[in-house]
């Protein structure tokens, strides 16, 4: 599955969310938190239908690992999404929050049948966000935002309830 992974995210437009995490120290919360909206976006609570690829999280493909997802937008539009292991830190508002990525490697079906020549231009003209809303993609990532952020205080209260790993400190974001 991963070298067809590969394929499809070299044909594919890219646009990424930044979902919110919790810092270091904070215990099991952060695994909880990943495992309750991975587990989210395969239920049937989730409007769109998502499949988990068997793919070892570890594994890199292309410059992203971490746990990979197929859906099917629409009849002629794929999406494979990667929801990143990785914490990382944003000191854009000198708050230092913590975030993972979540890339939405979009491809139309007609990609698929394209010369290798063709796909290196549409990889160019491509790139960025300007695609997300055209393939639906922005409608899906708010879904996800939207779970991930209940899920943020569920997983906070579950860390706490479990004495082994609960949170060293809290800092108020």
């Amino acid at each position: 599955q991963a070298h067809d992974v590969l394929r499809l995210i070299r044909l594919s437009s890219r646009s990424q969310r930044k979902l919110r995490f919790f810092c270091e120290g904070s215990g099991s919360a952060n695994e909880t938190l990943y495992h309750l909206t991975t587990d989210h976006m395969t239920s049937t609570s989730f409007e769109h239908r998502a499949a988990k690829l068997l793919i070892d999280p570890y594994h890199l493909i292309g410059n992203h690992s971490g746990t990979w997802f197929i859906m099917r937008i629409d009849w002629y539009v794929l999406s494979i999404i990667q929801f990143s292991l990785r914490n990382y830190r944003v000191d854009d508002e000198g708050d230092g929050s913590t975030f993972r990525n979540m890339n939405f490697f979009t491809v139309g079906i007609t990609a698929l049948y394209q010369s290798d020549d063709d796909v290196k231009k549409n990889i160019e003209e491509n790139s960025g966000n300007k695609n997300e809303h055209y393939f639906g993609v922005s409608d899906i990532a708010d879904e996800v935002e939207r779970a991930h952020g209940k899920n943020l205080s569920r997983a906070l209260y579950l860390a706490l309830r479990n004495s082994e790993n609960s949170p060293a400190t809290f800092t108020r974001d």
